[in-house]
């Protein structure tokens, strides 16, 4: 599922491709599997619509606006009745993230 932070005046086919269209740029984990289930964070409550994307049908569902969640935006997993950040994990074959973990002793 995606979570979007937004208050459109208008929610269109055309607004959602824009939006989804800028995740794909910007985000290097998202892809067009996490946009059949969309929650725009919004003041506004709606009820539930399918709408179809240059990706293909989306639902989106108004979710209201809270402190807690202000920042959410992006690719989302529900595990557990929990929302879950889906995070992008890389091979570091080479120990490049592990060099401020893991000093070199020997300086030679």
């Amino acid at each position: 599922m995606t979570v979007i932070q937004s208050d459109p005046d208008e929610i269109t086919s055309a607004w959602l491709d824009d939006m989804l269209e800028d995740f794909l740029q910007r985000d290097d984990v998202i892809g067009p599997a996490f946009f059949a289930n969309i929650f725009l964070a919004c003041p506004k409550q709606f009820e539930p619509m399918e709408l179809e994307t240059k990706w293909g049908a989306s639902t989106l569902r108004a979710m209201q606006r809270t402190r807690t969640l202000r920042n959410l935006s992006g690719p989302y997993v529900v595990y557990e009745n929990s929302l879950w950040q889906v995070l992008r994990l890389y091979d570091d074959v080479q120990k490049t993230f592990l060099i401020t973990l893991q000093p070199e002793l020997n300086n030679e």
